[in-house]
Formats: C-alpha cells, structure tokens, sequence
C-alpha cells in the first residue's frame, strides 16, 4: 500500500474517505467518470468519447498500482465514489521524475474541500517518492477555479497552447500548463 487512507469531515459536514483505488473499483469509477466528464466544460471529452471497457480499467488501475512514481486516490462517501485524482508517472527514463495529475468529482461535491484534500494528499505522498521531482498538469484558461486551486498548492503557469482545445466547429480554448517543482 502505497497510501494510508484519510477519513475527512468536509465543508458540508459531510465525511469522505481518501483512500487507493483497486481494480475492484473499476466498473464504479467508470460510471463516475462518465458522470463528470458529461457534467464538466473544463475535460476535454466530447458526449460518449469515453468509454473504456472494463478490462482496459482495470490494467489501467493496476499499473498506476504497480509504478512507483504512479498513484490512483479515491474519494468516497457512504461506500460510493464520488471524485477520484490520479498521478501518472511517466515510465520513460528520461521522464522518470515527472507525474501528469487528472482530477475529477461529481457536481455536488465540488466546492466543499475535496479538491483540496486530494492535492495535498497526492503533494505530500509524491514529496516522499524518491523517484518524483515535478508535477504537472494542464487545464482550459477559462477554468479559474481550478487555477486557483492549483497555485494554492504552488503550481506555476508554464505556458499556453491557444486554440488547444476545439470546443465546437468555431469555438476554441487555450490549453494551459501548470508545474509543481518538488525539490
């Protein structure tokens, strides 16, 4: 085990447990993506792209499991998933020292603390990790509240894509790159 789990009591008053993912989540986290992915303007799916088979989930869980620059957190309330942050090592030896976070919750949990849980939980355990030495991540220009979320942990702004992302035939975001450098 990689991470010890954390029991939270948020903003809401409502507990959460931060705890590692096994592959026996697999088919819930699933559905929960689905849900947020359908539910979020700052995760660059369109309606029904994602769509792994279980299979493909489950491999997925397990080598984020498996590496040890790598990490999959949960975040569950009353026994079902509700967000979930993964740290995606890089497995090239060149790159060995970097992790790419993914974030995402449920619409009703949003604003009351998990975020910030799930960023101090996965800053403090990559501190440990002998191999890590940057994290980084990137997101839409327009999503402010996540940016701030972000630089509330110490990410800088490394650069901006422009019309990164095509929203629509005419419409386009800018994609922006945040690092955290952990030495």
């Amino acid at each position: 085990m990689k991470f010890e789990p954390l029991n939270i009591v948020l903003k809401n008053g409502k507990s959460v447990t931060i705890r590692e993912a096994s592959v026996d989540d697999a088919e819930e986290l699933i559905s929960v993506v689905k849900e947020y992915i359908e539910d979020s303007e700052y995760i660059p799916y369109t309606k029904g792209e994602f769509n792994p088979t279980l299979e493909f989930e489950k491999e997925w869980i397990q080598m984020l499991n498996n590496e040890k620059n790598s990490l999959l957190l949960l975040a569950i309330h009353n026994d079902k998933i509700i967000g979930n942050i993964s740290v995606n090592g890089s497995q090239r030896n060149m790159a060995a020292h970097t992790a790419c976070i993914g974030i995402g919750l449920l619409r009703e949990w949003r604003n009351q603390g998990v975020g910030s849980i799930f960023f101090n939980s996965v800053i403090e355990w990559a501190k440990k990790n002998f191999q890590l030495e940057i994290l980084w991540l990137e997101t839409y220009t327009t999503n402010k509240e996540g940016i701030t979320l972000y630089k509330k942990y110490g990410f800088v702004e490394d650069g901006i894509q422009k019309n990164f992302i095509k929203i629509s035939d005419n419409e386009y975001a800018d994609n922006l790159m945040m690092s955290l450098n952990l030495k």
